[in-house]
């Protein structure tokens, strides 16, 4: 349906004219003249694509995604992306213009194919959402060259989840699943929604994956659906099948779901097996091992990191159970060392010892590649603050593996001086400021007692820092220091707790201009900063952070600190 109406004006310039901002709006109008100057005649540049519905129930910032074609983004309620873009000449290909057209953003033009296509595919979104007699149309106003389409949705009523009822074929997973019933994101009386069913399909993967169960799969699991009960309802079954695997004579035979024990567990630190043949590979493993906590460790004297440090990271224990939590818990944790730069878990199953046998072995093997562990760099910078000529220069060093602990290690000097006018320095035509920073991170507590299993639970670390400053100017020359010796752990997922037991800050103050003096007396916060101190601290931190790195969602960060200093 095409339609005409005024001219659109974005919220935020008629917010900007109703408070009376009208040189603003002039400027933010101005600087996007002209949006569709480069659109074809009979063509229509998409400058907004909205939808209406009849519920506040459905999440329209996620059926935004279903929409195929999107206006050009804005900043500040203007097109600045788009009006970069024009102001491109399509004639020319010189680097400005080829520079405008790579930062700026192609004008959309509007196709009512991909509007008529997108309403199509919000209605299959609220299908999956249980509105199976939603129905969506689009509209679309045309204003000189630009199109404003809008979806205009009549979801009608949801269809809700009558009952809900398990069929498991194999009777080995019926106390496994019955018993995590209560944990079910699928219940009755819920609206209907595909997405909430396969992710119970995925909850029941993982939890069974937890519990032996290698070779499970969602594949396993399917749902049947029955709407010809009372109007508007659904009966719901999960149907669970049987274990299938092919058999010696090349038939695929059904039976009871395996579990699966880690039989042993080798770990290749070096990065070096892989740059070996079979036989080469093979011979190291037999002659040249070792064994941590039940781990194999090949060739460890070839690791730069001690087995003690890469056997806490791994949460994977011979003897029991596979657990998929385990291998991807090893994973971050052999990650947050910092000194390999690839890990790969593999598992390969023992020979059953008979059909269908219902415990089953596992042999891990987890081939970890070192990286580089010393890194420097040289910063050099120069400076004009009103007149006055300066120049710094900075050298950092980094150490990823300092004792072969995975104890990173760094190392900052810096140094820098400015030059004043002769009529603004007293004695001094220089400042002059010098700095050292020094500070190591240990994966593990450094207490007098066998910490193992707290550092696989909680990964904890131990942090020591100190810092040196010295600065002299016209004014002063001073001294500032500071030690630290700190613990952080994680309490969970989301939870993090920093003790610092001992703190230490001092402050010397060489010599000290009567005028400047002069200058801050009556202001307590800088004339203490101008005094002689030696401060002892004890701090605790605790930080909340829930977000989620993989998803664009609200998050909650919270940190709370408590402190007790006293001057020495």
């Amino acid at each position: 349906m095409k339609k005409t109406r005024p001219y659109f004006i974005p919220g935020l310039f008629r917010t900007f004219l109703r408070k009376g901002f009208f040189p603003v709006a002039c400027a933010l109008t101005l600087s996007g003249c002209f949006p569709a100057k480069y659109i074809p005649d009979g063509q229509y540049l998409l400058s907004e694509a909205r939808i209406k519905t009849d519920t506040r129930q459905l999440n329209k910032s996620e059926m935004q995604t279903y929409i195929r074609q999107r206006p050009n983004k804005r900043i500040l309620g203007f097109r600045f992306h788009l009006w970069l873009y024009n102001r491109s000449k399509p004639d020319k290909n010189n680097w400005i213009n080829r520079g405008f057209r790579q930062i700026g953003e192609a004008p959309v033009v509007f196709d009512d194919y991909q509007a008529t296509r997108s309403a199509e595919q919000l209605r299959l979104y609220l299908v999956n959402k249980g509105y199976f007699n939603a129905k969506v149309d689009h509209e679309v106003f045309f204003r000189k060259k630009e199109a404003f389409v809008t979806f205009n949705i009549n979801s009608g009523v949801p269809y809700r989840i009558r009952s809900f009822h398990y069929v498991i074929e194999d009777t080995v997973l019926i106390p496994y699943i019955i018993r995590d019933t209560i944990n079910s994101l699928v219940r009755p009386g819920m609206v209907y929604d595909v997405d909430a069913l396969q992710n119970e399909r995925l909850r029941i993967e993982s939890y069974l994956k937890n519990r032996g169960f290698y070779n499970f799969s969602k594949d396993y699991l399917w749902y049947a659906a029955d709407t010809s009960g009372i109007l508007r309802s659904v009966d719901l079954i999960l149907n669970v099948g049987k274990y299938a695997e092919i058999n010696s004579r090349g038939e695929v035979v059904q039976g009871s779901h395996p579990r699966y024990k880690v039989r042993n567990l080798m770990v290749y630190a070096s990065g070096r097996e892989k740059k070996m043949n079979d036989s080469a590979a093979l011979r190291l493993a037999r002659e040249d091992t070792a064994i941590y906590d039940g781990i194999r460790f090949v060739a460890p004297r070839l690791s730069p990191v001690k087995p003690r440090t890469i056997a806490s990271a791994i949460f994977i224990q011979p003897g029991q159970f596979y657990n998929q939590a385990s291998v991807t818990r090893t994973y971050q944790r052999l990650s947050s060392l910092k000194v390999f730069r690839f890990t790969d878990i593999q598992f390969e199953e023992e020979k059953a010892p008979a059909p269908f046998a219902l415990e089953r072995e596992l042999n891990g093997q987890i081939h970890l590649y070192p990286q580089e562990m010393q890194s420097y760099a040289l910063e050099a910078e120069g400076t004009n603050s009103s007149g006055n000529i300066g120049m710094a220069g900075n050298f950092n060093y980094e150490h990823k593996n300092l004792f072969r602990g995975a104890e990173q290690f760094n190392l900052r000097v810096k140094s820098a001086v400015e030059t004043y006018p002769r009529q603004f320095a007293s004695g001094f035509r220089n400042t002059i400021e010098f700095g050292v920073e020094s500070g190591i991170r240990i994966p593990r507590f450094l207490l007098p007692l066998r910490t193992a299993q707290f550092v696989r639970r909680y990964s904890p670390s131990t942090t020591l820092s100190f810092a040196y400053n010295y600065q002299r100017r016209p004014d002063y020359t001073r001294t500032i220091a500071n030690a630290t010796f700190g613990y952080t752990w994680q309490g969970n997922a989301f939870n993090t707790f920093i003790v610092n037991p001992v703190e230490l800050n001092a402050v010397k103050i060489f010599s000290i201009d009567p005028a400047f003096l002069q200058s801050i007396k009556g202001k307590p916060y800088l004339e203490n900063s101008y005094q002689d101190h030696f401060v002892l601290v004890s701090g605790l931190s605790f930080v909340f952070n829930n977000q989620n790195l993989r998803k664009k969602e609200d998050f909650v960060y919270f940190k709370t600190n408590l402190e007790s200093a006293g001057n020495l």
